[in-house]
This record gives C-alpha cells, structure tokens and sequence, in this order.
C-alpha cells in the first residue's frame, strides 16, 4: 500500500510518503532531504576568522599609536602582520614559506580576515625585524 500524507510546515505542502510492507509489521519512511547547501563556498566565517575577531580593533589602535608600530609602513600593517602570526601559530607552520602559502590558499576568504591579499615572505621577515614585539605583547596579554 502507497499512503501519501499531506502536511503544512512552514507554509508549504510537504509529502511524506509511507511504504507498508509485509502487512503492519514494518513501517518504513523515506528519508526526508535535508536542504543543507553541499556547495565549497562556505557562507559563514572560518573558526580562524572567529577567533580573529574576538580581539577589539580599539585595542590594536591603542597599541599602534603608543608604539607607533606603523610609522614608515606602506601596506603591511600591525593588524595584518598580527593576523598573519596568528594563523602561522594555529596552523602550525614551521617557515614563513608555510604562512605566505597557506594564507594564498586563503586569498578568497581574506576579506574574513580584515586583510587586503596576502603578505609575500620577505614583507612578514621586514616586519618580524622592524616592528617591536611589545606592540604583540601589549595587545595580547
């Protein structure tokens, strides 16, 4: 026997169809679909981009402007060689070769991240040699 069921979710009419097999002893019901979206565009923010943004922007300012650790800096800022470090620390990276091809294999999901493209590795070793630790310190307890 084929049952169809009609009910009203959500203002819609959904079908939930009911094989009976054997008689009454088994009862199966289809698996519904789930409307789950299997694309690779991830909609939402990475866990690394949540984690970024759980440290305030004002914090970072204040510290850039007591240590004025962007004075004589073009493009690479604090806050992006900040993040830059952050992700070399959680991704494990061992070489700034690792961080620089792990963040351009981010280059679309940057904009998460509050950064403009990716750092190239001789622009991280300038700054992990001019910019001052305490600046690091300060904004990270």
């Amino acid at each position: 026997f084929l049952i169809n069921l009609f009910t009203t979710v959500d203002k819609s009419i959904k079908i939930e169809t009911y094989y009976l097999k054997y008689g009454l002893k088994h009862i199966g019901l289809l698996p519904q679909q789930n409307h789950i979206n299997n694309s690779t565009n991830f909609s939402g923010n990475s866990v690394f981009g949540q984690l970024i943004s759980l440290i305030p922007k004002y914090q970072v300012q204040r510290a850039v402007i007591k240590y004025q650790s962007d004075n004589f800096t073009k493009r690479f800022s604090t806050w992006e060689h900040l993040v830059s470090m952050l992700f070399a620390t959680t991704s494990n990276t061992t070489s700034l070769r690792d961080v620089t091809n792990g963040l351009i294999g981010l280059e679309g999901k940057l904009q998460h991240l509050s950064l403009k493209r990716p750092p190239k590795r001789s622009t991280i070793s300038d700054a992990n040699k001019r910019r001052s630790y305490q600046v690091f310190e300060k904004i990270i307890p």
